[in-house]
């Protein structure tokens, strides 16, 4: 088995046949017990971990409707007064 992967790293890789990183998941187990409790351990890593992003979509879904809508106050439009001549009391 490592034969197998140490060729992958050294020939697919590099070609970008396959993600290197994608081989560091890769387990060798003896028995088919030793598969399901490798197995069991990264299926209940994954159920936590999605469970954790299904909650912080939920959180972020709430904080969206509960944000109070802010109005931004409108300037009052100030029109510039025409040339008007002074009234002089007679």
């Amino acid at each position: 088995m490592q034969g197998l992967l140490d060729w992958m790293r050294r020939e697919m890789a590099p070609r970008r046949l396959i993600n290197s990183e994608d081989l560091d998941l890769v387990h060798s187990v003896q028995s088919i017990e030793g598969a399901v409790t490798w197995i069991e351990k990264h299926k209940e890593k994954f159920d936590q971990a999605r469970e954790r992003l299904i909650l912080e979509r939920r959180r972020a879904a709430r904080a969206v409707m509960e944000e109070p809508r802010v109005v931004e106050p409108i300037e009052p439009v100030v029109e510039p007064l025409a040339s008007v001549e002074p009234v002089v009391p007679e």
